[in-house]
């Protein structure tokens, strides 16, 4: 992102220089590169992160019916469906800071991508 904002201050910055001195297919050149390099960071990390966070929730569903079944196997006389939608909530208070957890691995990658520079 550095490299980019950089690039696009330069030549906003010094338009008139780079007009006078004919050098417009040098910066443009360089400004394609650094966004398509920010382009390719960003894309590598959203990739990352949405793979982590798809994980995540999918880990999160699974313990989550896991728990209800085995818990609703053993429970003799069988819940009511109140105790049962009680039970979920309850399960899924415990299972939050996985998800919180995933959200906070993306951001990380993000924060990676961003600080990255050449």
């Amino acid at each position: 992102m550095a490299d980019m904002m950089s690039a696009l201050s330069e030549a906003i910055a010094g338009a008139t220089a780079i007009e006078v001195f004919g050098a417009q297919a040098h910066v443009r050149r360089r400004v394609d590169e650094a966004i398509s390099q920010h382009e390719r960071e960003a894309v590598r990390a959203l990739g990352t992160g949405a793979v982590g966070f798809s994980c995540g929730v999918l880990l999160s569903g699974l313990v989550v019916a896991l728990i209800v079944g085995v818990g609703g196997w053993g429970a003799f006389p069988a819940p009511t469906l109140g105790e049962l939608l009680a039970f979920v909530f309850l399960v899924q208070l415990f299972t939050v800071p996985l998800q919180y957890g995933t959200e906070m691995l993306n951001d990380l990658q993000n924060a990676a991508s961003v600080a990255t520079r050449r």
